[in-house]
């Protein structure tokens, strides 16, 4: 079932539909510890989540606008008020959708609200989304014991409404992410270091380690 996981995604990302969706989602970058997205560094087409140490798994997503703005004229000039941008796109949603290869778990699709702005004909804007909705991270919590481990599916879609009330919704994205309990602990004392994307505790795609939460700053 998985061994085309990235096929599926590359194929999502590519938007293979009859019709051009107003939102398209590309490529995938890990946030640094900042919240910044290194679009210049390479694409991450899957990941890895330790809920032993973190309970979030963030990617940024480059998103394009497929509308464009065409302000109205009359006699070669802009009709007073026609100038703004009518097809900027609020998105206000986020929505998973999730596969599951383990037998007995049912992970629910989720949505949770958003609050991002794409002007029309944006190329260059990056979205930093959760992967991993709340109920989701629950479900795992409970079902997975230390040492083990699931390989799930997550679907994700954006959607949203122009600014003059269009409605708008993206491609689907399909991203494998590993969720799995090592069962690490940090010794008294001492916390997991917040290295993980937008200052997450550590944890994915790697292993957490452990600081002294009152050793001063280097």
């Amino acid at each position: 079932m998985w061994k085309n996981s990235y096929l599926l995604l590359a194929l999502a990302m590519a938007g293979c539909v009859d019709n051009t969706p107003g939102l398209q989602l590309f490529n995938a970058w890990v946030p640094d510890a900042e919240c910044v997205v290194d679009t210049g560094g390479p694409s991450i087409y899957s990941g890895s989540l330790d809920l032993s140490t973190s309970s979030r798994f963030l990617m940024g997503f480059s998103v394009q606008s497929s509308l464009v703005n065409t302000p109205i004229e009359v006699n070669d000039r802009p009709v007073s008020g026609s100038t703004g941008d009518d097809n900027a796109i609020y998105i206000s949603e986020i929505e998973v959708e999730y596969d599951e290869d383990r037998e007995g778990l049912s992970l629910a699709s989720e949505s949770y609200p958003a609050y991002f702005v794409v002007q029309s004909g944006s190329d260059g804007t990056t979205l930093v989304v959760d992967l991993a909705g709340p109920g989701a991270i629950q479900v795992l919590q409970d079902s997975l014991g230390v040492g083990e481990s699931v390989l799930v599916n997550a679907r994700l879609k954006v959607v949203g409404e122009t600014t003059n009330g269009g409605s708008v919704e993206s491609n689907e994205v399909n991203y494998p992410i590993e969720f799995y309990k090592s069962g690490f602990s940090c010794p008294t004392g001492t916390v997991i270091a917040r290295t993980g994307p937008c200052g997450t505790p550590g944890g994915q795609n790697g292993q957490a380690t452990c600081v002294d939460p009152n050793a001063p700053a280097p």
